[in-house]
């Protein structure tokens, strides 16, 4: 359930980084503007006002508390969460959220108030200024309002951009692919095997279930080995990646087979629950595509090009070669050394559409 430290990846930290360096802005943006309503002198505690010390206090409790916040969002609390709607994950959240920042601004109120008065922490002055200038004056509502508000646009902002794909909602508000433009990616397409006669099995509904099922366990295994969800098609899933993160530690070929590890180590909640273990099938092309912005009601980030479709032929062969994992001879170059896996060329085969052979390889893990 919880994610390891050594299994966070960039793309973790990088959510772990986002929501503790937002929070620990809206933290200093709130005390700021309330030092700029009493121009810089008013004194909630009836003490002698420092904004530097208050701004300190603020920094010293709201950077970690921040930290460890997000840290337990990405690590374990977006986990718990991850199959519930999205409304129910959002307002779960900030009453949980709200909770520790409400303690949090506490304990930064009480420093303050501590060092305007000039007695400890602990002492009844220091309470019975808390009390009356935050508890009874309804100035801490009105910070819980504030925060809620900043809690749920962080915790939106996360969901909406996992929802997208990593750095795919940076792209759409950046422009990036406003106008179309050549990258050169690899592109996975796979497939489950024997999906007409599970579906014919478990029905419509237990079918679906289990295709959900299926890709949230596909998730750890794309963020793990830097992969992007392009698409979902009915039970077929497509991943891309950059080539240069596809190929560096074979992250495009390991991706399929420890998605399939995951998937048997699983086997006994797939057999209880739904009398089969999945198996999936795919093939792994790359080269050049166009990328664009398509659609204006639901806007996409769509891949164009002959790599696509010649990944998808390939697929197709799966079944007739009796292989997991074929591969096209424009990927295969970047894998055929590599000692963790075997390679043997299948056939120089003309596709369906095509007027060129291709060389498809069948590749798998090699035996130690």
């Amino acid at each position: 359930m919880i994610i390891r430290p050594s299994d966070l990846r960039w793309g973790h930290w990088r959510k772990i980084l986002f929501l503790s360096a937002f929070w620990t802005a809206a933290a200093v943006f709130i005390v700021t503007y309330e030092a700029v309503l009493t121009d810089f002198t008013a004194t909630p505690g009836g003490g002698v006002y420092s904004f530097k010390t208050t701004l300190m206090f603020t920094v010293a409790v709201a950077l970690p508390a921040s930290f460890a916040l997000s840290l337990f969002e990405i690590a374990f609390f977006s986990r718990v969460f991850r199959k519930k709607p999205f409304g129910i994950v959002l307002l779960s959240k900030t009453a949980v959220y709200l909770a520790c920042i409400f303690l949090s601004n506490s304990i930064v109120l009480l420093l303050v108030y501590s060092s305007e008065l000039r007695v400890g922490v602990m002492q009844t002055a220091t309470w019975e200024q808390y009390a009356e200038n935050s508890i009874l004056s309804g100035m801490m509502l009105l910070r819980m309002i504030y925060w809620g508000f900043c809690v749920l646009l962080a915790l939106f902002i996360v969901q909406v951009s996992q929802k997208f794909g990593d750095n795919v909602l940076l792209n759409f508000m950046t422009g990036k692919y406003h106008r179309p433009r050549v990258e050169h990616r690899i592109f996975m397409l796979m497939d489950l095997k024997s999906s007409t006669s599970y579906a014919e099995t478990l029905g419509h509904i237990r079918y679906s279930q289990l295709i959900q099922d299926c890709f949230f366990d596909l998730t750890d295994i794309a963020t793990k080995y830097r992969a992007m969800i392009y698409q979902y098609v009915g039970d077929e899933v497509v991943l891309t990646w950059e080539m240069k993160s596809g190929v560096r530690d074979d992250n495009c070929v390991q991706a399929f087979f420890a998605y399939d590890a995951v998937l048997r180590s699983r086997r006994n909640y797939y057999f209880e629950r739904y009398g089969l273990v999945p198996e999936f099938k795919a093939a792994l092309n790359a080269g050049a595509v166009t990328a664009a912005e398509v659609g204006e009601v639901k806007k996409e980030l769509a891949y164009h090009g002959d790599v696509l479709n010649t990944a998808a032929r390939i697929q197709q062969k799966c079944n007739e070669f009796g292989c997991r994992l074929l591969v096209a001879e424009a990927m295969h170059e970047y894998i055929h050394s590599l000692k963790r896996f075997s390679s043997s060329l299948v056939g120089d085969i003309v596709l369906k559409g095509k007027t060129r052979s291709v060389k498809i390889y069948a590749v798998s893990e090699a035996m130690v």
